[in-house]
């Protein structure tokens, strides 16, 4: 169900630091979320996860980096994800630009990324193995023009793994996951490790 709040419960690029574990890293260190929209692919042998994304509502800046940020996903995941754009009748993520930037979220986090299951916000539930069928990003406003495109890129593709259950692994990691890296704006090989360890079959 789609909705638009103001909850100030969030994963954001820097809120939250995954406990590593021997194989993966999840959004969160109690649990683990997991997309719905994942089907097994015969032809590929393991599940392809389907992003509807939808940006009408992101500041240009944003927007005009969107398509390049999905496509990092689709050429760079070893065929595990399928990031499509989206009419935002039918979408199952929403990118938006906030016109005001909530205090609770924080003045120096560049966006933040909202999970839901059947319209219930579960960003910061504590159950195990969360099911989620949609998901918002949200981009703060302070970040609408100061940022190169490199970024915006970077940014949008580290919020969509969220989207997928990844997490922050540790500081140094090779990751487009890992917290405030500046390096990486293609998913890397242990992004697709952790593809690989969720979405096997």
């Amino acid at each position: 169900m789609k909705r638009w709040i103001s909850v100030f419960i969030f994963v954001s690029l820097i809120a939250f630091i995954a406990i590593p574990s021997a194989n993966a890293h999840n959004i969160r260190p109690s649990n683990a979320f997991r997309w719905e929209y994942a089907a097994y692919n015969a032809t590929y042998g393991h599940k392809v996860i389907r992003l509807q994304a939808n940006g009408d509502n992101l500041v240009a800046n944003w927007n005009n980096q969107l398509t390049a940020a999905r496509a990092n996903w689709n050429m760079n995941s070893d065929n595990y994800v399928n990031a499509v754009n989206w009419d935002f009748s039918s979408s199952t993520v929403d990118l938006a630009t906030r016109t005001t930037w909530p205090v609770e979220w924080g003045t120096n986090n560049v966006a933040i990324t909202l999970l839901f299951n059947n319209g219930t916000d579960i960003t910061g539930s504590s159950a195990a193995m969360n099911t989620v069928d949609y998901a918002q990003i949200w981009t703060n406003p302070a970040y609408n023009t100061n940022l190169t495109n490199y970024m915006y890129r970077l940014i949008l593709v580290h919020e969509m793994g969220h989207v997928m259950g990844l997490g922050h692994p540790p500081e140094g990691t090779v990751s487009v996951m890992t917290q405030s890296q500046t390096s990486w704006e293609f998913p890397q090989a242990h992004d697709r490790t952790d593809l690989t360890w969720y979405y096997s079959n």
